[in-house]
Formats: structure tokens, C-alpha cells, sequence
């Protein structure tokens, strides 16, 4: 039987500290419902999750991946600006 956890203690701490600035996160193991503790947190705006697989860890292309959300998010500020 799958187990059912709630968010990480890095999730939470994660959502407060971030005050509704975009941000990524990096992770090798989140899990569903850390996903949905980041998405319902009222500190918690615009995010973008990169999964990381353990063996291999952080490679370049994850951040290309992240570069390329934040640029695209900081676009569409100066568009809108």
C-alpha cells in the first residue's frame, strides 16, 4: 500500500520564506503531495519543479530548464510593466 505523507519539512519552510517570488525547486523525491502543499500555500505564487533523478543528479539541462522559466517570467513583467 502506497504510503501517504504530508509536505516535507522543506516544503514548508520553503513556503515561507519565498513571500510570492518566483522560484525553482530542484528535487530528486517530491512527491504528489508536496506539489499540492506549494500550489495551496498562501506565500507560495509562481513556482516550477524540476525533477532530478537521484542517480545522476543535477545536470546542466535542468538548469537551462530553470534559466528558461525565469527569463520567460521576467518577459512577461517587463511586457506587462
Amino acid at each position: 500500500m502506497p504510503s501517504v505523507r504530508g509536505p516535507a519539512p522543506g516544503d514548508q519552510r520553503a513556503g515561507r520564506y519565498v513571500n510570492r517570488r518566483p522560484f525553482v525547486w530542484f528535487d530528486d523525491d517530491l512527491e504528489r503531495a508536496d506539489r499540492l502543499y506549494l500550489k495551496a500555500h498562501e506565500n507560495v505564487d509562481r513556482f516550477r519543479v524540476i525533477d532530478v533523478g537521484p542517480r545522476k543528479g543535477l545536470r546542466p539541462l535542468h538548469v537551462e530548464q530553470a534559466a528558461e522559466w525565469l527569463t520567460s517570467i521576467d518577459d512577461k513583467k517587463r511586457v506587462r510593466g
